[in-house]
């Protein structure tokens, strides 16, 4: 059977093909750039890398060098991309990646200047995260079987994902160092190499207590890994890609129709805390954002769940529904 090419596979067609022994070597001091200077978490990294290996190689088989790439060059990859089916997103992702990297190449006067522009890709259409009710994140847990070591480490990942609001980077690269049980709270590394502190909240705490002195233990035991919290059935750190099919398997197995990641549960920790009453600064602190105007979606996102509600529920919002 022949199976249909995604996206992203068709855009990675020749990443790992070999460029030139210089563009390598500029490749290589990008990356010791975003780690060194730009303090960039690993994952960013390796996508950065990634991008810019393609758009090297895009160039070499078009005959031309990212040195002396213009900006109708840049147009063109746009395109192709799109012709590729990537999204908007993903498109901005590179572009983001691209302005790195001649931004640092004209400081290292690899380059007299940059052939991506600040206003070019498509279009950034604004829309509101997906944010779960209290009954749909109750039915995700309530789904998972806990019969087994892996399906109560799972139950414990999406409490304290929803109950902490991690990042799944956050999650993953959590240690039993971070924990502080008898004060409350956990040690956050998030972006930027930035810490916060999270307090901890008596259920959530209860439950990672539990799961490292009852559950861990029967997970495989890896000295090399043994300070991470969550770990695989070979006793290594969850990655990324685990965490998204825990939260993902959670969710179609409870009947939500809605697209479920780990970010969804942290938008809905916001959103929920906002609507019980809590201060948008005291969220940004707990999110970790650097500034007000990105946690400040979560505001519009309460008014939208606000306007469906007396949709639903007044009477006028019901007779406009049915056209009366």
């Amino acid at each position: 059977m022949v199976r249909r090419q995604s996206a992203q596979s068709r855009t990675q067609g020749g990443i790992d093909g070999t460029l030139r022994g210089s563009d390598a070597s500029e490749l290589v001091a990008f990356g010791h750039y975003l780690q060194l200077r730009k303090q960039a978490s690993p994952h960013t990294v390796d996508a950065y890398l990634r991008d810019i290996r393609q758009w090297m190689q895009y160039l070499e088989e078009t005959g031309r060098t990212w040195t002396l790439a213009s900006i109708e060059d840049v147009e063109d990859y746009i395109n192709r991309l799109m012709a590729w089916g990537l999204g908007e997103r993903s498109i901005r992702r590179r572009l983001a990646a691209m302005r790195t990297f001649y931004r640092w190449m004209v400081r290292q006067g690899r380059c007299h200047d940059s052939p991506v522009p600040h206003r070019i890709g498509p279009k950034h259409r604004s829309t509101l995260p997906t944010v779960l009710t209290v009954e749909e994140v109750q039915a995700m847990m309530a789904a998972i079987d806990r019969s087994t070591p892996e399906g109560d480490r799972n139950y414990t990942i999406l409490e304290v994902l929803y109950s902490c609001g991690l990042r799944v980077s956050e999650l993953c690269g959590l240690r039993r160092s971070d924990l502080f049980f008898r004060d409350g709270y956990i040690r956050i590394v998030g972006k930027g190499r930035k810490e916060r502190i999270v307090p901890l909240g008596h259920v959530v705490r209860r439950r990672l207590q539990t799961y490292l002195t009852q559950v861990r233990p029967q997970l495989c035991s890896n000295p090399t890994f043994d300070e991470y919290v969550f770990v695989s059935r070979r006793g290594r750190p969850l990655t990324r890609v685990m965490v998204f099919y825990v939260v993902k398997s959670a969710a179609r197995q409870a009947g939500i129709p809605k697209s479920v990641s780990p970010h969804t549960l942290r938008h809905t920790f916001a959103t929920h805390l906002l609507e019980g009453g809590a201060d948008l600064r005291i969220i940004q602190a707990l999110l970790g954002h650097a500034f007000l105007t990105t946690t400040e979606v979560y505001t519009h996102v309460n008014r939208q769940m606000l306007r469906e509600t007396l949709e639903v529920y007044h009477p006028l919002g019901k007779y406009a529904r049915h056209g009366q």
